[in-house]
């Protein structure tokens, strides 16, 4: 065998062969003739962080939540609207906080966030969450709401339950029109799973407020109800914290 194809055969074949030396002193290396040294020099160093990652391929990042393409199962159908309306709430938030005097730091100080957040935020790098979204509007004096296409207040449910927690409370007051309104169009939860482009569950839990819609979804899921998502101030009618809020919150 000559030294070219000896290093093609693997050092578990080279053991097994027939003739083949026992010891630790009989290395692969040896029986092609060179020192360990020597061959150490012929093999790639290989890096923890290279394998099983192609050649040029770049180290993961952090990036923004990835969209789904619209088809595959689970993903949102967002169109050019609903991108429109989820740009104009966060347009809304930036305006308020400038007109405010606010730095992103000091509005994010009564936040569980730092300024860097608010900046990826108002930027769109990256999607808040809804409890983040809730936060975010609350700090600013403004409120989430469902509006009707002629831009009627959808306001069903007003006071919180007895020991029910801020986000819970504008969770529940966001899905509840949400919840009637479907009902009223005589849809089923798979029907408007279908028009969002998710499961019937996660309508289901959606509306029973076990799981948080994302910000997007929420417009989404409004949308195509034929009802908006809106950022409005909380001194306007309907939406101002009432004497209860304050006291259980």
């Amino acid at each position: 065998m000559n030294p070219t194809t000896a290093e093609l055969v693997p050092a578990a074949m080279l053991a097994s062969a027939p003739g083949a030396l026992a010891g630790p002193t009989h290395s692969p290396a040896h029986r092609l003739g060179v020192t360990t040294e020597e061959a150490s020099h012929c093999v790639p160093a290989i890096s923890p962080s290279s394998i099983n990652r192609p050649s040029g391929t770049p180290q993961p990042s952090r990036r923004r939540r990835p969209r789904l393409v619209p088809g595959s199962p689970g993903a949102l159908l967002i169109d050019g609207a609903a991108e429109l309306t989820y740009a104009r709430i966060v347009a809304d938030l930036k305006r308020a906080r400038k007109d405010a005097g606010l730095s992103r730091n000091a509005l994010s100080s009564p936040l569980p966030v730092r300024g860097r957040a608010i900046s990826e935020w108002e930027t769109r790098v990256e999607e808040p969450t809804l409890q983040h979204l809730i936060q975010w509007s609350r700090a600013l004096d403004y409120r989430l709401a469902i509006v009707s296409q002629s831009g009627l207040l959808r306001q069903e449910i007003t006071r919180p339950r007895v020991g029910e927690g801020r986000e819970s409370f504008e969770q529940r007051r966001l899905t509840r029109p949400l919840r009637n309104r479907r009902v009223a169009l005589g849809l089923s939860q798979a029907g408007l799973g279908e028009l969002v482009g998710v499961s019937r569950d996660s309508i289901q839990r959606w509306e029973l407020c076990l799981v948080p819609p994302r910000s997007i979804a929420l417009v989404v899921w409004a949308q195509k109800l034929g009802c908006s998502v809106v950022v409005r101030p909380v001194r306007e009618s309907g939406l101002a914290w009432s004497s209860r809020d304050q006291t259980v919150w």
